[in-house]
């Protein structure tokens, strides 16, 4: 079994497996790259998951900050204390004194990334912060 790198399912997320030449691949139900096969039951079947993974699965955000001195080390702080590895970060300056980072992170599921971003949510900088589903919102600019 694989999990989809399109859409990057973790635990606690909606899920439908799906049949390819490689076999079973598990995608969020809502990733477009599933919608054309969905209702299809040859190719497609709701799949849970396992209640003790032992494993920690990587799953992206989107932060939209105010920029200033020593927020990258503020936010990785906050992060690495929650018991979570930086897999990588992107950043790109949007305007004077804005910033957008782009974070892969390795979770356990969706309660720990719900209360890591509750956390982050309380940093005086930053304005706003989302989940990436897809790669349509990977490469997206955050508007602000």
């Amino acid at each position: 079994m694989n999990y989809a790198t399109c859409c990057k399912p973790i635990p606690g997320d909606s899920v439908i497996g799906h049949f390819t030449s490689s076999g079973l691949v598990v995608h969020q139900e809502r990733c477009k790259n599933i919608l054309s096969v969905r209702e299809d039951p040859t190719q497609c079947f709701p799949v849970n998951w396992h209640e003790k993974l032992d494993r920690e699965f990587s799953t992206d955000i989107k932060i939209l900050a105010s920029d200033e001195t020593g927020l990258l080390a503020t936010m990785a702080s906050a992060i690495t204390s929650s018991a979570i590895n930086i897999e990588s970060i992107n950043t790109q300056e949007l305007d004077l004194g804005h910033i957008e980072f782009t974070l892969t992170l390795q979770v356990k599921g969706r309660d720990q990334l719900a209360t890591l971003i509750r956390k982050l949510k309380t940093l005086k900088n930053i304005l706003s912060i989302h989940r990436i589903h897809d790669q349509e919102m990977r490469q997206a600019k955050t508007l602000h």
